[in-house]
């Protein structure tokens, strides 16, 4: 096994290690956030009523969900093929090249798709509901 393999592992047994208490810690002490966090007061009924909610505010919800999904699905990605890249321009070794360029390109390109859709959820909410509206009109016979 050589260095890399080995900085490989432990870094994945830290990780791994750091979920497993996480998960630990928020099963055993969930009582204790929710006090902390005062999660408990201000609810008078069980239900949630979604009467005043509109189309346009569960596209609005949707889109900013799925931009920030992309974000966070892409950015380990990205930052993965980047690392390589600095890894081989510093290392000048021309004679491997990049073996996925597909890769990093579609990381780029799904964070900068996911950051419009942060950035402007609310125009792409109403484009698409006029086009919702738009197929919906009845026509005329």
């Amino acid at each position: 096994m050589n260095y890399q393999e080995a900085e490989y592992q432990v870094w994945m047994s830290l990780i791994l290690l750091t979920e497993i208490a996480l998960i630990v810690a928020l099963i055993v002490y969930a009582a204790t956030l929710v006090r902390m966090f005062r999660l408990d007061k201000g609810f008078e009924e069980d239900r949630i009523v979604f009467d005043k909610l509109k189309t346009q505010d569960i596209l609005k919800m949707a889109i900013f969900l799925i931009g920030g999904i992309l974000i966070l699905d892409s950015f380990p990605d990205f930052l993965s093929h980047a690392y390589q890249f600095l890894q081989q321009k510093a290392s000048h070794s021309y004679m491997n090249p990049p073996k996925n360029d597909f890769g990093w390109a579609l990381s780029t390109v799904n964070l900068f798709i996911g950051f419009l859709l942060l950035t402007n959820y609310d125009w792409v909410a109403k484009k698409l509901n006029l086009e919702s509206k738009k197929n919906e009109e009845p026509k005329g016979d």
